[in-house]
């Protein structure tokens, strides 16, 4: 623990980084030594890649008295941290995390945090950001990112009561399904039809849409 507590400190972010990484904060021994020193860190680290990590980490502690950090790292210029910092806030006070992703959601982004926005505007079921939700799902390449949306999509279509939106989600999802290389889709096939579009069928049948 001694090590790990030195190598957060080293003056290499590079080795900051992979020691944040490689941190295993389920055990409370660890958890508890590196707490104060993550938090110095998602404050003041001048290396961002760092200054992300060490904000995604801390937000594992899902501790309230972490806000005041979280708050302020959403507005910093890297859309890394800023996403981080959004998804961290949403452990501990999602209310104020939905407030940002709306208002973040008037401005241009891209990268983690443009995905974070989406994914809590996706869990909101806020019908009236539904065209903006669905146009960056759109607009995503086709990517490892792109896919792990799809579970919150199929949520969000569940619950929107409006038709011509969920027709376009679920055209969305299909553009993506065949977009998918012919390789790869004998892997992806199975969850987005088995499970994502019969599973969201069934259940729009249940509720008698």
């Amino acid at each position: 623990v001694e090590f790990l507590k030195s190598a957060l400190k080293d003056k290499y972010d590079g080795l900051r980084n992979l020691t944040i990484g490689k941190l295993d904060l389920k055990k409370e021994n660890v958890r508890k030594a590196v707490e104060s020193t993550l938090a110095d860190l998602a404050k003041n680290d001048p290396k961002r890649p760092v200054k992300a990590a060490a904000i995604s980490r801390l937000g594992e502690y899902e501790n309230p008295a972490y806000a005041d950090i979280f708050k302020k790292a959403i507005n910093d210029s890297s859309y890394t941290v800023a996403g981080n910092a959004l998804e961290a806030l949403a452990t501990i006070d999602p209310d104020a995390a939905l407030a940002e992703a709306k208002r973040l959601s008037n401005e241009e982004s891209s990268g983690d945090l443009a995905d974070a926005i989406t994914s809590i505007l996706i869990e909101s079921g806020d019908d009236s950001y539904a065209v903006k939700i669905l146009e960056r799902f759109e607009d995503m390449p086709l990517s490892q990112g792109k896919f792990n949306l799809l579970q919150s999509i199929g949520k969000f279509l569940e619950k929107t009561k409006d038709n011509t939106i969920f027709k376009r989600g679920v055209d969305d999802i299909v553009a993506f399904r065949d977009a998918i290389p012919e390789a790869l889709q004998g892997q992806t096939n199975p969850f987005i039809n088995g499970i994502l579009l019969k599973g969201l069928a069934t259940k729009k049948k249940d509720a008698g849409a």
